[in-house]
């Protein structure tokens, strides 16, 4: 636990402080995070290549040809 200077109290008591943290700790749970949406045109659109068309951009809604 954090020290403190002998004039100054915690704001939180201990037992408050370790139930947050305990709750902070169960919330972030890491794993994988499936795609969040897929763009309704994925796998419709082909360029003149024959290539599919790649969503590449800063927004997904941005569509930009791409022979790969």
């Amino acid at each position: 636990m954090r020290k403190t200077r002998p004039d100054r109290r915690p704001f939180v008591d201990a037992e408050t402080r370790l139930r947050v943290q305990t709750n902070l700790d169960a919330n972030n749970a890491r794993g994988e995070r499936p795609q969040k949406y897929d763009h309704y045109l994925k796998g419709v659109l082909w360029c003149a290549g024959g290539a599919k068309l790649m969503i590449e951009g800063p927004r997904e809604h941005e569509l930009l040809p791409t022979s790969r």
